[in-house]
C-alpha cells in the first residue's frame, strides 16, 4: 500500500484559517460557569494544523482542545436529522504547540468544523492552517523517478 507524502516544511504549502485571541464568556445567571465559546469554521482540506496557547494555565496542563469534523449533508432529503454529517472527532488537541490533524477526504467539501475547549481555560491564542500542497503517495513519486531515468536513457 502506498504511503503519503506531504511536505509539511514549506511555508507555502499552508494557508491562514484563522488567528486569534479567545477568552471565556461571563453569564450573568451562572457566574460559576464560564467558558471559551466553540470556534466553528469552513475549509476545504482535509489537513490542518492547530495551535493553542493558553494565557493561564498550569504547566502540567496539557489538553487544548476538541476538533469535531462534519459533512454538510444528509443521507436523504426526507432525513429528520440536520444537514451535518460527523465524520472525524480529535478529543485531544495539546496545548503550547501546533496539532497536525489529518482526516479522510469527502464530498461535498468544504467540511463544517467545530473546535471546543476544555471549561478551566479561560483565555487562549489560536492560530488554524490548511494545507494547501500536493498530496501525493510513494507510488506516485516512484512513478515520477522512473519516468525521469527513462526521459536521461
Amino acid at each position: 500500500m502506498s504511503q503519503p507524502i506531504f511536505n509539511f516544511d514549506n511555508n507555502l504549502n499552508w494557508d491562514l484559517v484563522s488567528r486569534q485571541t479567545r477568552a471565556a464568556s461571563v453569564s450573568i445567571s451562572e457566574p460559576n460557569y464560564n467558558y471559551i465559546e466553540p470556534v466553528n469554521f469552513q475549509i476545504d482540506s482535509n489537513i490542518l494544523a492547530i495551535g493553542i496557547l493558553p494565557y493561564e494555565a498550569k504547566d502540567h496542563w496539557q489538553l487544548g482542545g476538541r476538533l469535531s469534523v462534519r459533512l454538510l449533508a444528509t443521507p436523504s432529503f426526507t432525513s429528520d436529522f440536520a444537514s451535518l454529517m460527523e465524520i472525524y472527532n480529535k478529543p485531544f488537541l495539546r496545548l503550547r504547540m501546533m496539532n497536525i490533524i489529518e482526516f479522510p477526504k469527502y464530498e461535498p467539501v468544504p467540511y463544517a468544523c467545530q473546535l471546543t475547549f476544555p471549561f478551566w481555560l479561560k483565555s487562549v491564542y489560536l492560530e488554524i492552517w490548511k494545507y494547501s500542497g500536493i498530496q501525493s503517495t510513494t507510488v506516485e513519486s516512484s512513478l515520477a523517478r522512473i519516468e525521469l531515468k527513462l526521459d536521461q536513457m
